[in-house]
């Protein structure tokens, strides 16, 4: 039946691209995310190039999403090659003003489902020649995050299970990846509510195509941790020689200044 890549928040941004990338390299997609519509539009999209396209519609918010996702995927018969962990969003707030299911949600999608697709898809990667896990994690993950505190636990979360992930499975057939990209282009600013931030316009935002591209390759180089831009490449590494406390109270200025924007 070809080779598959299942792909979450695959209706905009980075993992719109990534289902670009993966079929320009010979994958035929499973994409799934909450918009129907602007996965219709996908399917059709990639379905020109020659490949084959399986649209599930699903919330990743919703508790069992990703069992019933995986679900289908066998009752397809297909056997994924690839899993691009991909769906995630943010919130720009204090902790104790911001929507309290909102954070669940948060919760569930960037570490609960991400988790259960991860292990629900090993099993059968471990009988095939190659396969590959690549978790879009953040630069966000390496330090703590006041006022977007939630997010950057759950991408801390990501980036610490990857590694340990990729060390696990190092001298298996499955390369296991963490894209840590900064600001991109796509609607994380608007469902964040930081698109007023210096940093979340345009003209500073990396283009989603590039960091998709350089996340696959990495991937493919069996790199565990992939960081997108020199500017954060360098950041991050100055940031290890900071003291901690330095570190969160720089973190908390910048957000600060991101949520009065709202």
């Amino acid at each position: 039946m070809g080779k598959w890549a299942l792909i979450s928040g695959a209706s905009s941004g980075i993992g719109r691209e990534f289902a670009r990338v993966v079929v320009a390299d010979g994958y035929n997609v499973i994409i799934t995310a909450r918009r129907e519509d602007r996965l219709r539009a996908l399917e059709k999209e990639l379905s020109s190039k020659g490949c084959k396209v399986h649209v599930i519609t699903c919330d990743l918010a919703t508790p069992h999403a990703a069992e019933k996702i995986y679900q289908e995927i066998k009752n397809h018969g297909y056997v994924v090659e690839l899993l691009i962990n991909n769906a995630g969003f943010g919130d720009c707030n204090l902790f104790q003003n911001a929507e309290y299911d909102k954070l669940l949600r948060m919760v569930q999608v960037n570490i609960s489902s991400l988790l259960a697709l991860t292990y629900m898809c090993i099993p059968n990667m471990r009988t095939l020649p190659y396969a590959g896990i690549l978790n879009i994690g953040s630069v966000a993950g390496f330090q703590p995050g006041p006022y977007m505190a939630i997010y950057y636990a759950t991408k801390a979360f990501v980036l610490s299970f990857t590694e340990a992930l990729a060390q696990e499975l190092r001298n298996s057939s499955i390369h296991v990846s963490v894209l840590c990209p900064g600001p991109t282009q796509s609607e994380f600013g608007i469902t964040a509510g930081a698109q007023s931030s210096l940093i979340f316009q345009e003209k500073m935002l990396a283009d989603a195509y590039a960091v998709a591209l350089y996340g696959y390759k990495a991937l493919k180089k069996r790199k565990p941790v992939a960081i997108y831009g020199i500017f954060f490449k360098l950041l991050i590494f100055f940031q290890r020689i900071l003291p901690r406390r330095m570190v969160v109270a720089l973190t908390a200025r910048i957000q600060k200044k991101r949520s009065t924007h709202r």
